[in-house]
């Protein structure tokens, strides 16, 4: 895949569920809605790393600091998923306290220009572990008798692919630039159909919004 192809895809597909969110944005549950906000966030990001790449040949410190605002985003949806969540505003909590984190990881263990492996593992975990707190809280309650109608259902869902697979992606990424870079291309190609991918799903919830029901769960 040549590279300027690659940065279009990116583009793209990153542009393409921030514009139908933004055409349903009125019909949007206020947890929707900060979903819509990370998916625009994630499409600046791109645009500028596209741009910090060509001149600088190494956007990671733009990747590394949109990670503090998408975790702390995500946190935050979480948070307006479950009643129970947001009581006490705990996801709102998680995310200013993940913000700490990642500026403590980059000033002490992992510099901003580098792949910041140990930040990107503790999203992983936030991701799964409030993700798996609200399905439970789904399953449990009596009233919820279809989750998969709920677009918070398949908003999670994505999130779950999405960092799952990330996760194993970038895990490889440090070993093929150290001792396969020849392949350290394919590394490459998997981020972005795995981003791409990820878009295109998030789009697809946007669109059948309008058929999901929405329910929240205590």
């Amino acid at each position: 895949m040549n590279y300027y192809i690659s940065v279009i895809m990116s583009l793209s597909s990153s542009a393409l569920p921030v514009l139908i969110a933004a055409l349903r944005y009125k019909m949007l549950d206020k947890a929707s809605r900060i979903i819509f906000y990370l998916l625009t966030l994630a499409f600046l990001t791109e645009c500028v790393a596209a741009v910090v790449a060509y001149k600088y040949r190494n956007n990671l410190a733009v990747y590394n600091v949109s990670n503090l605002g998408q975790v702390f985003l995500i946190a935050l949806y979480f948070n307006y998923c479950s009643n129970t969540l947001k009581r006490r505003n705990i996801g709102l909590l998680i995310g200013l306290f993940s913000i700490v984190v990642g500026v403590l990881n980059m000033w002490f263990l992992q510099p901003i220009k580098t792949y910041n492996s140990n930040y990107f593992l503790y999203q992983t975990l936030i991701v799964l572990a409030l993700g798996m707190f609200v399905y439970t809280q789904f399953l449990l309650n009596q009233t919820y008798l279809k989750i998969q109608r709920s677009p918070h259902f398949w908003f999670i869902l994505v999130l779950f692919f999405f960092y799952v697979f990330n996760f194993f992606t970038m895990s490889l990424y440090d070993y093929e630039t150290r001792h396969l870079n020849g392949y350290k291309r394919f590394i490459d190609y998997s981020i972005a159909y795995l981003s791409a991918t990820t878009n295109i799903a998030f789009t697809l919830v946007f669109l059948f919004y309008p058929r999901l029901k929405l329910r929240y769960v205590g």
